[in-house]
């Protein structure tokens, strides 16, 4: 996540050097876009956190199905998506959606595939019946109140360097796009 959000913040900066108003960002739709784009960002970056601190470590050890991972068996990943998303719509630069619509699919895919092979081998039929319950990206209607594993303050350590460059992406993207 942290390597692809930093390419992708730098593949930001150079697109919106040669095209900054891809996306109507005049008027009322780049106003839109904008205000929808910082949202997905929040949610983003709080969708994250809540995952990392249900999830805890935890992640080979034993079979998280409950909080945001009853939702879907990969929250983070869903998360991640928001936050791309919100950029490339407060970029207001369609070069930078098209790349995140190549990326994402593409490196998701080879990452889901790694992480469903090893946890079917740990878990076996608890993780077969887990895959048939919970979609694997877009939520289900089904939700599961779980305890937070992690404690607060380990995850937004360890999530600090990934909320730092969403910041700073924004205020880049605001910057270069005069609204700041």
């Amino acid at each position: 996540m942290r390597v692809g959000l930093v390419v992708g913040v730098l593949a930001l900066i150079f697109l919106i050097q040669f095209e900054p108003s891809a996306l109507l960002m005049e008027g009322w739709g780049g106003k839109v876009a904008g205000f929808v784009g910082l949202a997905l960002v929040f949610l983003g970056v709080v969708g994250r956190l809540w995952a990392t601190t249900s999830i805890g470590g935890r992640k080979t050890s034993s079979l998280v199905v409950d909080g945001p991972y009853s939702l879907c068996r990969n929250p983070l990943y869903l998360f991640s998506l928001s936050l791309f998303l919100g950029l490339g719509l407060r970029s207001g630069n369609l070069y930078f959606l098209a790349l995140l619509a190549l990326y994402f699919p593409i490196q998701y895919s080879i990452t889901v595939t790694s992480e469903e092979s090893t946890l079917g081998d740990a878990f076996g039929q608890d993780y077969i019946a887990y895959k048939k319950r919970v979609p694997l990206l877009w939520p289900s209607g089904t939700f599961v109140v779980g305890e937070p594993y992690a404690s607060p303050k380990s995850v937004l350590i360890r999530e600090a360097k990934g909320m730092a460059f969403a910041v700073l992406a924004l205020v880049l993207i605001d910057g270069l796009a005069g609204r700041l």
